[in-house]
């Protein structure tokens, strides 16, 4: 139960107190006439105290609750004006200690509105009329909580708003809000309003803040500020300011909780989008290059891992180093990077398991689906899969596109989301135009033309997406003539203007024998080319000759052996007679022109051309 709270013999009721931190619908509750009766000053000094205690959450309703008291306290305008700008950066404050980041920054965004330091909100006059007007600041109500988007950079800006605010503050100032914006104050709006995604306005704040405390805020140095404005340039796609800031890191990354490895690696990115590829080659090269420059961020060290398969073609290094971050910290963009190295090298299976595995731990990333689709449609062959990879990348970079109210996706250092797989805005773009390429591409592989058709003229118009189509129209156009001058022949035999051609059945002709045996014989197998690897392959299948004694064989294998005669001339006739079979075989047409002729040999020719073979001796009988 929370103290009674007491300011000039007032209290904040503690059952409200408790009612309001229980129930959400209590604050709603409170009608005008409950709300006169109680003190904003209280309800204050209630909310301060559970701040101190840690109580973020039910400080920012009871801050929420002072400033609707507030609206009804019997002070001056301008007094209220300022005690509103006061609760509502406290509220800010609350808000962020809970993490809620984004009701943080619409609270920090309707003090700075109220204070004058930012431009008004713009909303409709009404639903039916688009014209806009200014939104009342003053009134509290939810309408005054909803972010109405983020502020445009302007190079100047920081500057003028840093000179105004240190005259505001000076000692001898009679502003209103001397002493509300500080810069320990914008830092923590800065810092809110960047974990909010809110770039442009945490831009505005940072940079405002180093000019009034250049040193940087009390909680962390200069160099986490210098690195914070850098990423964020990043996301939005200004390199140049960027790299100003890095270098500015340069100077003492260890205070970043960095390596100059990391800060080289993030100034390779920036040159990479400024088009600068020498520049982005150069510092890659000295991280990869140099021990001393290594990266100790998870992310730089996936880009180096990756930088030394892609451009060193340091397959088995980059390899390495990937499966050992894995095993450290698996993360999305870890698994995502790995499963594409295994896709390039060809195993398919490898790639599979490391994207699903990536799919899992992020699966709102269009990259990761898009690599899948790709894997499945040329790698395992697999398209009914693939297009439903390629429908869910598209889908994903068009709500990325289409985000709520312009919210950057907070994932720079530190944040819980600083290890998925990174998009910017362009990126996106690709990314949705190449899922519907891909999409058409699978439909065109499952014989969908149509639907192929129909992907491709939603892409942007580039040469590859017209010969994909072309393709597809001239394919059309030649079934097209096939079939009219199917039907225009058809329906002239139906009118009896051409004649039904019934085409004849061609019976092959009896070939000649001769050139038959010729084609037999050279369609036989022939003898294969013999390496020094093969035959040592063939002696090992070959089974060894074993030697068995005379008086070890069995009477089987003694039969075998068997002859009568000359041992010898025995075998040289039997040797004889088979050479003698196979010369008949290649005979094709044999014919005798004498009777001498077969006494001394044997005509063998092709074509019914003889040749005369060499006449041999006339062997005597084997029981001569």
């Amino acid at each position: 139960m929370p103290m009674f709270y007491r300011t000039a013999n007032e209290y904040f009721d503690p059952v409200l107190y408790d009612a309001l931190t229980t129930s959400p619908d209590a604050l709603d509750a409170l009608d005008e006439s409950k709300l006169r009766q109680l003190s904003y000053a209280a309800a204050a000094a209630s909310a301060a105290s559970a701040h101190a205690r840690g109580e973020c959450a039910h400080a920012s309703v009871i801050y929420a609750c002072a400033l609707r008291i507030l609206q009804y306290a019997n002070i001056s305008a301008g007094d209220r004006r300022v005690r509103r700008i006061e609760l509502r950066v406290k509220l800010g404050d609350a808000r962020a200690g809970a993490g809620a980041w984004r009701s943080a920054a619409s609270a920090y965004a309707a003090a700075l509105r109220d204070a004058g330091l930012i431009a008004k909100k713009m909303v409709p006059v009404s639903v039916k009329d688009d014209t806009m007007k200014e939104w009342n600041d003053g009134v509290e109500s939810a309408e005054t909580y909803v972010d109405g988007g983020d502020e445009k950079l302007d190079d100047d800006g920081a500057a003028t708003l840093g000179s105004y605010l240190a005259r505001c503050n000076a000692s001898a100032s009679k502003a209103s809000i001397k002493g509300l914006f500080t810069g320990e104050t914008l830092f923590r709006i800065g810092e809110a309003c960047h974990h909010a995604g809110r770039y442009g306005r945490a831009l505005l704040a940072y940079e405002t803040a180093l000019v009034l405390q250049p040193d940087g805020p009390t909680s962390k140095s200069a160099a986490m500020v210098w690195l914070a404005c850098g990423e964020m340039f990043a996301g939005l796609g200004k390199p140049e300011a960027a790299i100003k800031y890095f270098t500015k890191v340069m100077t003492s990354p260890n205070d970043a909780a960095l390596s100059v490895g990391d800060v080289l690696c993030e100034m390779a990115t920036c040159y990479a989008m400024m088009k600068r590829e020498q520049d982005a080659e150069r510092c890659m090269g000295k991280v990869c290059n140099d021990e001393k420059s290594a990266p100790v961020r998870i992310t730089n060290i996936i880009k180096v891992a990756w930088h030394q398969f892609e451009s060193e073609k340091n397959t088995q290094k980059a390899l390495k180093t990937l499966k050992e971050v894995n095993e450290i910290k698996k993360t999305s963009e870890g698994l995502y990077t790995l499963g594409r190295m295994y896709y390039k090298m060809g195993n398919f299976d490898g790639a599979d398991a490391c994207l699903i595995e990536a799919c899992e731990m992020d699966p709102l990333s269009p990259k990761i689906w898009l690599e899948i689709g790709t894997l499945y449609l040329k790698g395992l062959k697999l398209p009914e899969i693939a297009l439903k990879s390629f429908g869910r990348a598209r889908e994903l970079a068009t709500a990325i596109k289409a985000r709520e109210e312009g919210y950057v996706k907070h994932s720079s250092y530190g944040s819980e989301v600083e290890n998925l797989t990174k998009h910017t805005d362009e990126e996106v773009v690709t990314l949705e135009d190449e899922a519907r390429m891909y999409k058409g591409d699978t439909h065109q592989q499952l014989g969908q033309p149509s639907h192929a058709l129909r992907e491709y003229e939603e892409c942007v118009d580039s040469a590859r997406i017209q010969m994909r189509k072309l393709k597809i129209i001239v394919w059309a156009v030649i079934l097209l003539q096939r079939a009219f001058r199917a039907h225009r022949e058809r329906k002239a035999i139906k009118e009896g203007r051409k004649p039904l051609k019934i085409a004849p059945v061609v019976v092959p002709p009896i070939e000649d024998a001769e050139q038959a045996k010729l084609e037999a014989y050279q369609r036989q197998l022939k003898p294969r080319m013999m390496t020094s690897a093969s035959k040592k392959y063939d002696m090992m299948r070959e089974p060894r000759k074993v030697t068995i004694p005379e008086e070890q064989k069995s009477a089987t294998d003694l039969m075998k052996s068997f002859t009568l005669g000359d041992k010898k001339k025995n075998s040289a006739a039997v040797a004889k007679t088979k050479t003698n079979a196979k010369t008949s075989l290649l005979g094709f047409r044999s014919s005798l022109k004498s009777p001498e002729s077969a006494a001394s040999g044997s005509l063998v020719g092709f074509g019914g051309r003889a040749t005369l073979a060499p006449a041999s001796k006339k062997t005597k009988s084997l029981f001569t």
